[in-house]
């Protein structure tokens, strides 16, 4: 990006982009040639084998992708809410038959596929090596209390979303399975940066909270009380078992980790990953091929690009609840801008659901800005996945969903003329692309730790928020990575509307299926430990390496 448009250049591709993203229908189709074409000349033999076992293959990569993600066969209408799994044996087992299925996928020509059946290929076997490289290279779980955190956190917004739109079969199970999660999560830890520990005992209190607030009854709330009561224990656990602050702290991406003892203190890991394991997290579980340099520089131009939409901020107004008569007039007033997002004009609020699940005292801006990103933008990103290919929709990322509902709030409160909401929602994609640019740049270690700040400062409004959150909260600084889709056009920010769920970097992928016939870059890293072939299964044994 050479320069930063003008504010009301910025404001108008905003409006363009959520318009156009919005009008987006349908799902992709592996089969994308046009019917008009039906008469070409016939595919060669070995064209018509490799295509005909690509499709023979997608029921059992959809059965596999659904158990490696249940939340999002949850919400596909697959399976039914549970909390994320972090059982050892359930591990090993998805992990043998990732192996099967990846071979068999192995023998598949992509250059023969049609070009959206190349696309799906390519996103089924980058999330067959997501979870291989997840469960049996890094394994966050022994490293990362804030990734656990940042599952959990997903849960429980899972469950915020349903409360508000009036959805809550399922609960009781959902719930019921989260104190054995919790358990199984924390038992695999050994270690921990300082400021990464300590911010995950205060988000695990913060998820108590929020599941003590759901609006439920009976035996329903007695469960999430029984839940909540397994994050404050988890949270009392992980304080007790910090390093302390004198220990010496052993590099984040240490390979010979091991759980702790139910006596023993967490290992102490140093509060930058390092190149490595940042170029490994982005590579690996979100197909994010970009020198840390180089994204340093788009998210200086998306915090550009945002600092740019100088929107007035909200007039002082009192907090009040949120009643089912508040949220109901601001749904009439809304409903005439939002009319000309079809998908979003769809979206049926339940308003004494909405109420109930998100009832704290909220100013008329706030209220307009909570309505529009987690009421509209939430439940129409999930009514995209649910209409989507199964197979497709089951291939998912982190970092483009955590922020995607954010982006388009964005856009469609603009549109609506609703400025002091719109300047909530921009202070907040602010904060997340700064705390990304303070994550990469600390994480990446592309310079001197105290230049940073002086980067954050022309452009942040909160240089030393940024700071602590990379730190603290990395896997949450990392969503604001998606944001640079603000920054790349119209385009690029609808496709981030249509495929939000999706690993960030496959979204150009699947958006542009016949621009993408090059396979993805091949990164060479050596295994600590362990023979260039092999690499430890979840369990300890080896199993063979494989790349995409």
């Amino acid at each position: 990006m050479s320069a930063v448009p003008s504010r009301s250049g910025v404001l108008e591709s905003f409006v363009f982009a959520g318009a156009l993203a919005l009008s987006c229908g349908g799902r992709a189709d592996p089969k994308t040639a046009p019917q008009a074409e039906a008469e070409r000349a016939p595919l060669p033999p070995a064209a018509e084998r490799h295509q005909a076992a690509f499709e023979a293959a997608l029921p059992t990569a959809e059965d596999l992708l659904a158990d490696m993600d249940p939340m999002a066969a949850a919400r596909i209408g697959r399976a039914s809410l549970e909390p994320p799994s972090f059982d050892p044996g359930r591990v090993d087992e998805i992990l043998g038959r990732r192996d099967a299925l990846f071979a068999e996928l192995a023998d598949i020509r992509i250059d023969v596929l049609e070009p959206m059946q190349a696309a799906l290929l390519r996103a089924v076997r980058f999330a067959l090596s997501a979870y291989s490289d997840r469960w049996r290279r890094r394994r966050p779980t022994r490293r990362s209390p804030g990734w656990i955190v940042a599952e959990f956190d997903r849960f429980v917004t899972e469950l915020e979303t349903r409360s508000a739109a009036g959805r809550t079969e399922g609960f009781d199970a959902a719930l019921a399975a989260v104190p054995a999660a919790v358990a199984a999560a924390f038992d695999d830890l050994g270690g921990t940066s300082i400021p990464e520990g300590r911010a995950a005992v205060a988000d695990l209190r913060t998820l108590a909270r929020r599941l003590r607030r759901l609006p439920l009854d009976g035996p329903s709330a007695t469960k999430a009380a029984h839940a909540a009561e397994a994050f404050v224990r988890a949270a009392t656990s992980l304080k007790d078992a910090l390093p302390p602050p004198d220990a010496a702290a052993r590099p984040y991406d240490l390979s010979d980790l091991r759980p702790r003892g139910a006596e023993d203190t967490l290992v102490r890991l140093e509060s930058s990953w390092g190149p490595r394991a940042l170029e490994a997290f982005l590579a690996d579980q979100e197909a994010v091929y970009v020198p840390a340099p180089r994204l340093l520089a788009t998210l200086e131009a998306t915090a550009a690009h945002l600092a740019a939409l100088r929107v007035a901020p909200p007039g002082k107004t009192r907090a009040r609840p949120v009643t089912p008569e508040r949220c109901s007039a601001l749904v009439e007033e809304l409903a005439p801008a939002f009319a000309r997002f079809p998908q979003v004009a769809g979206v049926d609020i339940d308003c004494r659901a909405f109420a109930r699940t998100y009832g704290e005292p909220m100013s008329d801006a706030e209220l307009a800005f909570r309505l529009t990103r987690d009421g509209y933008a939430r439940a129409a990103a999930r009514a995209r996945q649910r209409a989507e290919l199964p197979v497709l929709a089951l291939v998912t990322g982190r970092i483009a969903e955590a922020v995607q509902p954010l982006a388009q709030s964005i856009a469609l409160l603009l549109h609506a003329k609703r400025r002091g909401a719109a300047f909530l929602a921009v202070a907040e994609a602010r904060s997340r692309v700064c705390a990304a640019m303070a994550a990469v740049y600390l994480h990446g270690r592309v310079g001197p730790p105290e230049a940073i700040e002086d980067k954050l400062s022309g452009t942040c409004p909160s240089p030393a928020a940024a700071l602590e959150a990379a730190y603290a909260r990395p896997h949450a600084a990392f969503a604001g990575i998606a944001l640079a889709s603000i920054a790349g056009g119209p385009a690029e920010l609808a496709a981030l509307d249509r495929y939000p769920w999706l690993p960030y970097g496959l979204i150009a992928t699947i958006s542009r299926p016949e621009a993408n016939t090059s396979p993805p870059p091949v990164r060479v890293e050596p295994l600590d430990g362990a023979s260039d072939d092999t690499t430890p299964t979840s369990s300890g044994s080896e199993a063979p390496r494989t790349s995409r």
